[in-house]
């Protein structure tokens, strides 16, 4: 790994893996990050519940270069920009933490499997092409 993405993975490591932990880097639950969710109730428009207002689901981080854009709704057009959305994290990071955290993100793609043919759309189903 680049020396950023190695120095990112400390941070990740402190900063980070409390939610996105395990194999695919989520616990799957719900958190908010700090910031307001703008008009999205998240896990409140389920549950009805005042505590839960603005809590949205760990997304994995696997591949995480090929999902953007990020967050919920789509609004972060960068992984840089997602992290900046994560008040609690970025509290005490300066650019260059940042920049860290996003070499080290990076490193979570695998371009071996998202060029596997294999594990690709299919050119067809049902006999018909698509």
């Amino acid at each position: 790994m680049p020396e950023a993405a190695v120095r990112g993975a400390t941070l990740f490591e402190a900063k980070c893996q409390g939610c996105h932990a395990g194999p695919n880097f989520s616990d799957g639950a719900y958190h908010t990050l700090g910031a307001p969710a703008g008009d999205d109730p998240g896990l409140r428009k389920i549950s009805g519940l005042a505590e839960d207002d603005g809590k949205f689901r760990t997304p994995s981080l696997r591949n995480v270069e090929l999902t953007r854009p990020y967050m919920h709704d789509g609004s972060a057009a960068t992984l840089t920009a997602a992290i900046r959305r994560h008040e609690t994290i970025v509290d005490g990071l300066d650019e260059a933490g940042i920049a860290d955290l996003t070499a080290f993100l990076w490193q979570l793609t695998d371009r071996k499997f998202v060029a596997d043919p294999r594990f690709s759309l299919p050119q067809k189903a049902c006999g018909r092409r698509f």
